[in-house]
This record gives C-alpha cells, sequence and structure tokens, in this order.
C-alpha cells in the first residue's frame, strides 16, 4: 500500500498478472529495467488519453502470448482495453520518445481508479527486486 511520505514522482507501475502493482524507482538502464520487468524482449503498447486518462506506455513481453509461464494479464488487460498476458509497466514518455516516470497526478489517477499499488513502505522497489518478485531465482 502506498505510504504517505513516499516521494512517487518518476516512478514506473509494475503490474503482474497476478493482480499485483508495485511502484518501480527505475535506473538509467530503461531498456535492460524493462527487459528483467517483463522477463525478456520489451513491446510497448501506447495508451491514449482516453484509455486511462493520461496518455502513457505499458510495456509487456513482445513474446507474451508464445510462453505457457505467462498467464493472463486482468488487470493491465482492463486498464489497456487489450488482451495482454505476462507482468506489465506503466510509464510514460517524453517530447523527442524517452521513457519517463509517472507523475503524480499519474500515479495519484491510477489509484483513485482503484489500483492498489505497493511502494515496499516507502522504499520503492528496484527493478531487479521486483522482477525477482515475479520470476524468482530457483
Amino acid at each position: 500500500m502506498i505510504t504517505t511520505t513516499t516521494n512517487r514522482s518518476g516512478s514506473w507501475v509494475y503490474v503482474t498478472e497476478y493482480g499485483d502493482a508495485l511502484l518501480i524507482a527505475p535506473t538509467k538502464q530503461t531498456l535492460a529495467d524493462l527487459q528483467s520487468l517483463v522477463g525478456g524482449y520489451v513491446e510497448c503498447v501506447a495508451q491514449t488519453e482516453d484509455q486511462m486518462g493520461f496518455a502513457c506506455d505499458v510495456w509487456v513481453n513482445e513474446e507474451g502470448l508464445f510462453r505457457n509461464d505467462f498467464g493472463f494479464n486482468l488487470v493491465a488487460s482492463f486498464m489497456t482495453g487489450r488482451q495482454l498476458v505476462g507482468p506489465a509497466v506503466i510509464c510514460t514518455t517524453d517530447a523527442q520518445g524517452n521513457t519517463r516516470g509517472l507523475s503524480e497526478a499519474n500515479i495519484t489517477r491510477l489509484l483513485d481508479d482503484g489500483l492498489m499499488i505497493d511502494d515496499n513502505h516507502g522504499d520503492l522497489w528496484t527493478p531487479s527486486s521486483a522482477a525477482a518478485f515475479r520470476f524468482p531465482v530457483a
């Protein structure tokens, strides 16, 4: 659950197919972060303001529909109006097309829409700790 002291601006939201939503503090290694979070090659599902209340990008595994270890992601599918499987990452882009974190207003919108986001008790999840949450090392 989001704590009141968390600085949420600039974070990504990571949604697993199990309905867990984690607030992520991305590193400067954007592609590596996204790949570790979705478990492989990435594909962007761009969302218009009409679909989510703000323009954003939803990143998923490019080969997700071919993988038998990914389940249907009901939360991300409902949010985007598309059938998505496996984990998804919600973020935004700047005018140059660079991946950026969500604004405070974006995160508040997701919370207002009923998404329960875990911020790791105010110490935001790292991409590697969130990926381990979904893809535990044997």
